[in-house]
């Protein structure tokens, strides 16, 4: 369901990145083609190699070029362009003025979008574009389907981190579980579940003591107190399994099974998680009192607030446990 869930949100974002693209060429958001009017002195001697000078833009100018004609954005565009851009500039071999600007520089938009487009941008950071009309108007690349290259572009830079990240993680993973295996050999599992067992008969009352529920259920707990987050979701499911065996209104939850829920969302790390340890590395170490801490206060926050809803009218009713009241016997003889 969540790879549908993924898909729809991929495919959305794709139509909103392609309709807002449609929607500036159409407008001619950012007059492609058009160079932006500028005011450079250059200098005299100007050659091949680069001088740093002062760079205006006209805010005027710039209100007509892009056909502003919001007030407040107006005012905002004027105080902004209030200040020159030191820019460097020098002439190709070609006789071209290029002009470099640097990555600092703050314009308003949509020139502040212009001027960072992958055909402008060196390795610098400086945008780079050419004078011309006599060294009064900046020309500057074509922007293009920007957003929809943007969503590109992100989305496989975040597919390339989530593939070293799931690398990552499967190494940790093996080593986590590989050591959980030689603990189940040599018996420290069930000396932990034994330890856990008497906890548990408070927090799950309903329960018979020797259903395989509850061994389930220990295994689930100890698996999540290691940080084995991966490894406890399908002892998780299976004690919920074996909770249904004893419900006996089907469509509802039993108090066993919200208690479990709410144990397992807020299970104490005696080992910090394994998703923690791949991203953060060794570093995780340093939270272990910080964790130890947190996930204790939040299980004991998520035991006493199940305890008091499980006592509270409307939930309290709806218990597929509960014994219902025998009728009252209005016709009996007085």
């Amino acid at each position: 369901m969540m790879n549908y869930i993924w898909a729809g949100l991929l495919l959305a974002a794709l139509l909103f990145a392609s309709y807002t693209d449609i929607s500036d060429l159409s407008t001619d958001r950012y007059r492609n083609g058009v160079p932006v009017p500028v005011e450079i002195d250059l200098p005299p001697d100007l050659g091949e190699t680069a001088q740093t000078v002062p760079m205006s833009l006209d805010p005027g100018a710039f209100v007509d070029h892009y056909g502003i004609e919001d007030e407040a954005e107006i005012a905002a565009i004027g105080e902004q362009l209030a200040t020159p851009v030191e820019v460097a500039v020098r002439r190709t071999v070609d006789g071209d003025i290029e002009v470099r600007i640097p990555a600092e520089a703050s314009f308003p938009e949509p020139l502040a979008t212009l001027s960072t487009i992958d055909a402008n941008v060196l390795r610098s950071g400086e945008s780079i574009a050419l004078l011309v009309e006599d060294g009064s108007a900046l020309k500057f690349s074509s922007a293009r389907l920007l957003k929809l290259k943007n969503s590109v572009a992100e989305g496989m830079d975040w597919a390339e981190w989530a593939a070293g990240y799931a690398l990552k993680l499967i190494g940790i993973l093996a080593l986590f579980m590989g050591l959980l295996r030689i603990a189940e050999k040599a018996g420290l599992i069930e000396i932990l579940v034994v330890v856990v067992r008497p906890i548990m008969r408070p927090l799950f009352p309903d329960v018979p003591k020797d259903h395989p529920a509850m061994g389930m259920i220990a295994l689930n707990m100890t698996a999540n107190m290691l940080g084995l987050g991966n490894a406890a979701t399908p002892l998780g499911i299976k004690a919920m399994e074996e909770l249904q065996t004893l419900n006996p209104k089907k469509d509802t939850a039993t108090n066993a099974m919200v208690m479990l829920m709410a144990v397992d969302t807020a299970s104490i790390q005696l080992i910090p998680p394994i998703t923690v340890m791949a991203i953060m590395g060794v570093i995780a170490i340093d939270l272990y009192v910080t964790i130890l801490i947190v996930t204790g206060l939040s299980l004991c926050i998520a035991i006493v607030l199940t305890k008091i809803f499980e006592r509270m009218g409307a939930f309290a009713r709806s218990n597929p446990n509960l014994e219902p009241m025998p009728a009252s016997d209005e016709g009996g003889a007085s």
